[in-house]
C-alpha cells in the first residue's frame, strides 16, 4: 500500500500563518502611499495647485511601533502580529484597549504646554530667513520632514498669523497643527508630536 504523506502539525501550521500574517501586516504598515493635496494660492486671483506627494507609513509615523515588532519577531512571529493586530485596532477605531503599554510605543503621549520654560524644539526660523522647512519629532528617530503640501500650510498659517489649523493626513487621519505652540496632534488618537520650523532640509 502507499505509504500516506505526512500532514504537518499545528504547531508547524500557526508558524506558517503567522509568517503570513507578520509578512502582509508589515507591508501594510511600513507602505508609503503616493498622494495628491490642493494647495490654496495666496494670491488672490491665481488658481490653486496640485502637488504630488509621498505619504509617510504608519511605521514612519510611529517608530516606537515599529521597533516593538522587530524585538518580538526575533522571538516569536506570533506576538508581533499580536501586536500589530492590536496597532491596527487602535488606528481603525482610536481605542487603545488591546495595546499592552500604549505609552512605550508613542500613542497618546501628552506634552506640557504650560512650562515656563520654552522647549528646546520650540526656536522658530527669524523672518530674515527663506522658506522654512517643517519637520515632525518622532521621537528616537530624530526629525522627519513633513510632506510639501503640509509644509505649506504650516508657512501660510505662519505667513497669515493663524496659530491653529487642521488637515487630513495619510489614510485619510485627521490632524491640527499649532504653529505658536509647535505641536502636531492626531485628532484620534490624541498623540501629540513636537514640530519644528528649520531652513535646512534635515532628518534626525
Amino acid at each position: 500500500a502507499p505509504k500516506r504523506a505526512r500532514e504537518p502539525n499545528a504547531a508547524c501550521l500557526e508558524a506558517c500563518r503567522s509568517e503570513a500574517a507578520y509578512g502582509e501586516l508589515w507591508a501594510r504598515f511600513s507602505r508609503n502611499a503616493p498622494s495628491t493635496k490642493e494647495i490654496e494660492s495666496t494670491v488672490e486671483g491665481e488658481p490653486s495647485c496640485i502637488v504630488e506627494v509621498t505619504l509617510q507609513s504608519y511605521f514612519d509615523y510611529y517608530p516606537a511601533v515599529r521597533r516593538q515588532v522587530t524585538a518580538l519577531s526575533g522571538s516569536s512571529k506570533a506576538e508581533a502580529v499580536d501586536l500589530m493586530r492590536a496597532f491596527l485596532h487602535f488606528l481603525e477605531t482610536g481605542s487603545k484597549a488591546r495595546l499592552r503599554n500604549p505609552r512605550e510605543l508613542g500613542l497618546g503621549v501628552e506634552i506640557d504646554l504650560t512650562a515656563d520654560e520654552t522647549p528646546a524644539y520650540a526656536v522658530q526660523a527669524s523672518e530674515n530667513e527663506g522658506a522654512g522647512i517643517w519637520q515632525v519629532s518622532l521621537g528616537e528617530d530624530g526629525w522627519a520632514d513633513l510632506d510639501d503640501a503640509t509644509n505649506e500650510l504650516c508657512e501660510k498659517a505662519r505667513r497669515e498669523n493663524q496659530a491653529l489649523f487642521t488637515f487630513t493626513g495619510f489614510t485619510s487621519m485627521h490632524y491640527s497643527i499649532d504653529v505658536e505652540k509647535l505641536v502636531q496632534t492626531n485628532k484620534m488618537s490624541g498623540t501629540v508630536r513636537p514640530i519644528r520650523r528649520t531652513t535646512n532640509a534635515l532628518f534626525g
